[in-house]
């Protein structure tokens, strides 16, 4: 089966190997952190765990954390965003291979059913999506899928051997997302409840069985240090983002306030166009629909079998429930939040191919036929579904962004310039502040210069707050584009992009420097000292 994962891997594999976008905002960011970590480890070693701790500041760093060691592997083949997604893809092997573990576990004897289990995760548009970008929601997804693998192992575990997978699994996916108990609460508690009533603490005395059980133990008391110490660090700033984007200022420009029913409704329809597509959840909606009716009228569907798998099922639905309900209640509508619930519906999923395992191959035939239109639209082969989510694209084989933000980093971060700040003066996804510190933390790999990027502000109205923050961090240079080449009318990000563009032009501390653009950007130096 492992064969067959790596098969419905490696259309990602190659869109990865072929995509040259820029990376920008959440996905700049985490990169920027990988990167950043990776120089401090070469270059400042004594100050790698101060680094560590400040990785991300108001996002869980988990994935830059492990990104930093994807970040030499990339170099070596000249492309660190290469290098970070293939950690993405090791993470989606994982997924697939615990998928795999759970259906095998209740299902040994049934190779189509293990093939639905591993295929509908494949398949699933948002999956293939989280594979072309550098984002935690695949190693969220990762995390959480953990805890079903385990919530089906513990009933037979020792003591000790739960409580060490509950503790790994947990501190994992407190830094993977910072909103992943939302997703996996209660199979953890099933899994504790596993804890507290298995009757021995340990499995046996042998010497491998120590070794084993010990190991894991001090990995979970490794992990909780690390995220304690991050969250310890972190904490004040971790509390305001998370009450911006929930239901804050900042959440209202990525959804709406709505009625619950409304809003349900909404959050449903995301779910069947992102983990499935419509045509793909219709077929096999109808398959199972007809198959469950028809076994049910002659008494052929055994209710009371597989005990765990029917306790994982009530689990699974009222935790997706309970994502559903805080999703329904909150304004933010950012789609790819929704990828962890996978792990649920997978659950229930299985107990309904159960009751009428003859559909099992028609199926996997369905999810195969799903698997294939999904990855076509991602390469490119055929034309862009508009139902399907907007993750699916084609890879951008243009080098032009990449080579521009080269461009940038070499007139204003050199060995003159070092450890000056300089200022962004656009949010756009090629061009702002994490763009241009990803791709100058790229650079510090080689000439060892660091060198800081600040944005005017995030969603930033106040175009005189956003000037007198500027002039109080005093930067050197001041990055921005032609004022035709600006958002017109400006969206929400570059609300005070223009008016400082002005107010840099007619200020004489500030000299346009010389910079040949394809994009139009345009660059200042500021003469004050």
């Amino acid at each position: 089966m492992f064969v067959i994962i790596i098969v419905l891997l490696i259309p990602s594999l190659y869109w990865v190997y072929v995509d040259r976008s820029v990376w920008g905002w959440d996905c700049a960011g985490y990169a920027w952190g990988s990167t950043d970590l990776w120089c401090s480890l070469r270059h400042a070693p004594s100050m790698w765990w101060q680094v560590m701790k400040g990785v991300s500041g108001n996002k869980a760093p988990g994935l830059p954390w492990i990104g930093q060691f994807f970040v030499p592997l990339g170099a070596a083949v000249h492309s660190v965003e290469f290098g970070l997604l293939l950690l993405i893809l090791s993470i989606q092997v994982g997924t697939l291979l615990l998928a795999y573990s759970i259906a095998r576990e209740f299902f040994p004897d049934r190779l189509d059913i293990q093939l639905c289990g591993i295929l509908l995760f494949a398949s699933a548009p948002l999956f293939v999506g989280m594979t072309h970008t550098f984002l935690v929601e695949a190693f969220q997804l990762f995390t959480v899928l953990s805890f079903y693998w385990i919530a089906i192992k513990s009933q037979r575990m020792a003591r000790i051997e739960t409580a060490a997978f509950l503790l790994i699994a947990t501190n994992l996916a407190m830094l993977a997302k910072v909103s992943s108990p939302m997703y996996c609460f209660l199979p953890g508690i099933v899994v504790l409840w596993d804890a507290v009533r298995a009757r021995k603490w340990l499995p046996d005395t042998s010497a491998r069985t120590l070794i084993r059980i010990g190991f894991l133990v001090f990995l979970g008391l490794v992990l909780t240090f690390a995220t304690v110490s991050w969250y310890a660090h972190n904490y004040q700033n971790l509390l305001v983002f998370l009450a911006e984007v929930g239901s804050g200022r900042v959440a209202s420009f990525y959804g709406h306030q709505g009625q619950f029913p409304a809003k349900l409704w909404h959050w449903l329809s995301v779910a069947s166009v992102t983990l499935t597509t419509p045509e793909g959840l219709g077929i096999i909606a109808a398959i199972l629909t007809i198959s469950i009716g028809l076994a049910l009228l002659r008494g052929k569907i055994e209710l009371g079998a597989l005990d765990r798998l029917n306790l994982l099922t009530l689990v699974g639905l009222a935790q997706a429930a309970i994502v559903l309900t805080v999703f329904s209640l909150n304004v933010n509508e950012d789609v790819r939040y929704i990828l962890p619930t996978l792990s649920a519906f997978f659950i229930v999923f299985l107990r309904l191919v159960w009751f009428v395992p003859r559909t099992a191959p028609v199926i996997a035939l369905v999810l195969a036929v799903q698997w294939g239109f999904v990855q076509a639209q991602a390469l490119g082969f055929i034309h862009q579904n508009p139902s399907m989510t907007v993750w699916v694209t084609a890879p951008n084989r243009d080098t032009a962004g990449r080579r521009e933000l080269e461009h940038i980093v070499q007139a204003t971060c050199t060995s003159e310039t070092r450890g000056r700040i300089n200022y962004i003066g656009m949010d756009l996804l090629w061009l702002n502040n994490c763009s241009v510190s990803f791709c100058a933390a790229k650079a510090r790999m080689q000439n060892g210069i660091e060198c800081f990027y600040r944005p005017l502000g995030f969603i930033e109205f106040d175009t005189e707050k956003a000037w007198t923050d500027m002039n109080a961090a005093n930067p050197l240079f001041y990055i921005s584009t032609e004022e035709q080449a600006q958002p017109n009318p400006p969206d929400f990000l570059n609300q005070v992009s223009l008016p400082t563009l002005k107010r840099i032009e007619a200020d004489p501390r500030f000299k346009r420097v010389p910079f040949e653009s394809k994009l139009r950007v345009v660059i200042f130096r500021n003469d004050r000292k």
